[in-house]
């Protein structure tokens, strides 16, 4: 009788499925997870692209504006000061704030952030110059717009990194993070372009409202498109990263110089092609734009070693960084030379390849040090950093450009000096490639 009573239930039951059939079954979870994941990258990618344009087009439209409105250099710089020094503080905040908000929820604040302070600044400008504001008024906007920014917008990088740190295996994790940080380079390359053509169709403000409307396009598409199956960690599992912990100090004074490096040819070059060859490029007819030329060179070269060298090539961070330094060292040198605009020019080619190989294997190494549960304040913490060259920069060209603007490029050769003797010796560096228990080599089967 109970094997009667038995026998309907054995037949009932599910036979086991059968190893290769399980094999295959998981193998195709992986490619369809692999498929997620690259569209996901490349949705981030596109979407950030909107911050570089935006940063380009502020420093070409920012200044003619602020002087029509009588608005002094000085004040105009300090515009740009201060908005960066809340970035530098903001974006570990908002780092660890997409630990248990969620990486898309912080995304989304930090574009919207951005879209709603340059619609903003537009709008003051606009009204200052037409005379619906008195000109007392306009500079206290300008500084609480940029203050949104400043405040809002580091969650978009900060926290798109910690999207691909979680999503990426350790083998990966630095190759992913300087293709998204080519995004922003890209913005840098395409803004001023797009950006002329708008305004010589529609006004110098007009390029503001063009790449707010972009930013909240991005939104939109985060919003819809972007996959996010993981729960984010509960408020007291996500530490507050200590800037002097032992495994990230280094690669937390990297950055911050690494930065002061990054920003000299972008905020000098123009000036120093004028002030150390004026006879040669007003007889070879370089005279005009040297400085657009010189910057489009320097973000190229920048974007080809983010999205072809270490796209390409097989390197770990620590080598990134060694050898981007070097060739920025290299470049660095040919500027202090000042020997002729061709030379130049092939420095700023150096530059921009060991810029676009040493700050994203600086992010990489310091995300490797990390724990799974530390990722969005470490990027947060690291990557927010080169925002604060735009504190430094002013007091540095003050002190050294008038004396000699050489002075600035031999800065950046003892940067990278410093910086190739923290990877080379400092055993953070090295420690950065061990495994913590509580992450798996490969990412989850999950997006």
């Amino acid at each position: 009788m109970d094997t009667d009573q038995k026998a309907p239930a054995a037949a009932e039951a599910e036979p086991p499925l059968p190893e290769s059939l399980r094999i295959s079954e998981t193998i195709a979870d992986r490619v369809a997870m692999e498929r997620r994941r690259k569209f996901a990258f490349r949705l981030l990618f596109v979407c950030l692209i909107c911050l570089g344009m935006g940063h380009t087009i502020m420093f070409a439209n920012l200044p003619p504006l602020a002087r029509e409105l009588g608005i002094s250099e000085a004040l105009t710089s300090a515009v740009f000061s201060l908005s960066a020094a809340i970035w530098v503080f903001m974006s570990p905040f908002w780092g660890r704030r997409s630990e248990f908000m969620g990486r898309r929820p912080v995304i989304l604040i930090g574009l919207a952030g951005y879209a709603i302070s340059t619609i903003l600044l537009a709008t003051v400008l606009w009204a200052g110059i037409a005379g619906f504001i008195a000109l007392s008024i306009v500079y206290p906007l300008m500084i609480a717009s940029r203050t949104i920014y400043g405040a809002l917008g580091p969650g978009a990088m900060a926290a798109a990194q910690a999207y691909v740190a979680d999503r990426t295996s350790r083998l990966d994790r630095t190759k992913e993070l300087a293709g998204i940080a080519a995004a922003f380079g890209l913005g840098m390359v395409i803004g001023p372009g797009l950006g002329g053509i708008v305004a010589s169709l529609f006004g110098l403000t007009a390029p503001f409202y063009f790449v707010a409307g972009v930013a909240v396009v991005s939104s939109v598409a985060i919003w819809r498109l972007l996959p996010e199956k993981t729960a984010p960690r509960k408020r007291e599992e996500t530490p507050r990263v200590n800037p002097l912990d032992p495994r990230f100090r280094s690669f937390v004074l990297s950055s911050f110089i690494l930065g002061i490096a990054g920003a000299i040819p972008i905020q000098t070059v123009s000036f120093f092609m004028i002030d150390k060859l004026p006879g040669e490029l007003s007889a070879s007819g370089h005279g005009a734009e040297p400085g657009f030329v010189a910057l489009t060179v320097l973000a190229m070269s920048t974007l080809f070693a983010q999205l072809v060298i270490v796209q390409r090539v097989s390197m770990s961070a620590r080598q990134m960084i060694i050898y981007g330094c070097i060739a920025m060292a290299a470049g660095a040198l040919l500027f202090a030379l000042s020997l002729d605009f061709s030379t130049l020019i092939f420095g700023l080619v150096l530059i921009g390849l060991g810029l676009g190989l040493a700050r994203p294997g600086i992010i990489g190494a310091a995300s490797l040090a990390a724990r799974c549960s530390e990722q969005g304040s470490v990027t947060g913490l690291v990557g927010g950093l080169g925002a604060a060259s735009f504190i430094v920069i002013p007091f540095l060209m003050q002190a050294l450009y008038g004396r000699d603007p050489s002075l600035m490029f031999v800065v950046m050769i003892a940067i990278a000096a410093v910086v190739i003797l923290f990877a080379w010796l400092d055993p953070a560096f090295k420690r950065a490639a061990l495994v913590f228990d509580d992450e798996p080599e490969t990412p989850p089967l999950d997006v």
